[in-house]
C-alpha cells in the first residue's frame, strides 16, 4: 500500500493512500473474527464487498482534519505526483460522510491505512 502526505494551497495537511477492495474484504474478515462474529463457511464464500463500478478496482483515500475524500479510479503513478497535482486530485475527490458502522468501507480502509512511517 502506497502512502503520501502533502500540504494543499490552503495549508491543510492531507494523507493519501490507495485502497483495493480485496484488501478491504480481508480486513473485514479480520474485524469480524476479532469481534467473535461467525459466518458459516457456505456464506463466507458468497459474501463479497459490493462496490459501485467506479470503486470496484480501487480508489485513493484522502484524509485531513477536514474529513475524508475518495477518488476513483486510482490514477497511474499517483505516488510520484507533486503536492500541487495531489491537491488537484483531492479537490476533485468525493467527500465521505462520517459513519459509525465498523464494517463500512471507509472505516475498514481507515483502520488498515496509512502504514506507520
Amino acid at each position: 500500500m502506497s502512502h503520501r502526505q502533502f500540504i494543499d494551497p490552503h495549508g491543510t495537511l492531507w494523507t493519501v493512500w490507495d485502497v483495493y477492495p480485496s484488501r478491504v474484504e480481508r480486513d473485514l474478515d479480520v474485524v469480524r473474527a476479532s469481534r467473535g462474529d461467525s459466518v458459516p463457511d457456505s456464506r463466507r464464500s458468497r459474501s463479497t464487498l459490493r462496490l459501485d463500478g467506479a470503486y470496484a478496482a480501487g480508489w485513493l483515500c484522502f484524509e485531513s482534519g477536514l474529513g475524508k475524500r475518495r477518488l476513483a479510479p486510482i490514477p497511474s503513478r499517483w505516488e510520484s505526483l507533486s503536492a500541487d497535482q495531489l491537491a488537484v486530485l483531492c479537490d476533485s475527490a468525493a467527500g465521505v460522510a462520517p459513519t459509525g458502522r465498523v464494517e463500512s468501507v471507509t472505516a475498514i480502509a481507515a483502520t488498515s491505512a496509512p502504514p506507520a512511517a
